[in-house]
């Protein structure tokens, strides 16, 4: 799978797409196809080095947190989700990777309608 990740402090220039093993749903987790996500300030931040002390980074880091999309796994002692519903949520931590094809989320809530 697909993932935006980089391996140095910078710009948007250190930002590279890189194939990452494929993610499969474990205990109380969701697999889901990411159809959209976001670069917010923070994560800037976090690429600059401009938070290095409030957030230690380990390269190379994924980048994304919140994402949009579709489930298309359900782990073990998940209630109330199916394949294929359409859910937002946030990916475990900074770090995490939801920008990428898919991304397992341990919070999550329907999508509404509109």
């Amino acid at each position: 799978m697909r993932s935006v990740q980089f391996s140095s402090y910078g710009g948007p220039e250190v930002l590279e797409i890189v194939e990452t093993p494929e993610l499969h749903a474990g205990g109380g987790e969701i697999r889901v196809a990411v159809r959209a996500s976001s670069l917010p300030r923070g994560e800037m931040m976090i690429r600059s080095g401009q938070r290095r002390q409030q957030v230690p980074t380990t390269f190379p880091h994924r980048t994304g947190h919140d994402t949009a999309d579709v489930v298309e796994e359900v782990g073990t002692g998940v209630d109330g989700v199916q394949v294929g519903d359409e859910e937002f949520g946030l990916a475990e931590s900074a770090g995490s990777g939801a920008n990428s094809d898919f991304v397992l989320l341990t919070t999550w809530a329907r999508q509404p309608p509109a």
